[in-house]
């Protein structure tokens, strides 16, 4: 089983799609994400007789709601653009929360050593133009929204041909 904690953003759906629409589909490629989340830990391939160890231990952590906002967007890049996201106007509250997760499952998995919150707009397979691409980017009008956190979800993510399927293994208020 293939697992991952998360902020669930479903309610901000048509936010993120209409942020899609804006990309510069003519310079790249892309696989659109159809789900949208703040991934704070992904866990990988478990074992699922460790599923309720990792559901209580999640279930400690105590959930203040807070608000995040996004506004900007942005693209993970080593050699080439693999990644379009939307980010957020702060992270240390995230921040702040996903060393809550880690610590809570720092028996079972290692400590996150990179993490840069964000929602997944798309996957590019290929970029035309790399600089053109950026620039574009740059260029996209992107007005904030707002959204509360009230609580997070333990995931499975079940990848397939056509895209990731998820189903809720847990949900922590």
């Amino acid at each position: 089983m293939r697992l991952f904690v998360a902020f669930d953003l479903g309610e901000l759906d048509s936010y993120f799609i209409d942020l899609q629409k804006k990309l510069p589909k003519e310079m790249a490629s892309f696989r659109l994400t159809e789900s949208f989340h703040i991934t704070l830990k992904f866990l990988g391939d478990v074992m699922p007789q460790y599923i309720e160890n990792y559901k209580k231990m999640l279930k400690e952590i105590k959930v203040k709601p807070f608000t995040i906002t996004f506004n900007k967007l942005g693209y993970f890049s080593k050699e080439k653009i693999h990644v379009v996201w939307a980010g957020l106007e702060d992270n240390r509250k995230v921040m702040k929360f996903q060393s809550d997760v880690d610590n809570s499952l720092r028996k079972y998995f290692p400590k996150t050593e990179r993490f840069h919150p964000h929602v997944t707009l798309g996957r590019v397979k290929k970029v035309y133009n790399a600089e053109g691409f950026k620039e574009k980017l740059k260029e996209i009008a992107v007005s904030s929204k707002e959204f509360r956190v009230k609580g997070f979800k333990l995931i499975m993510s079940t990848l397939t041909s056509e895209g990731p399927i998820y189903e809720d293994v847990g949900v922590f208020e």
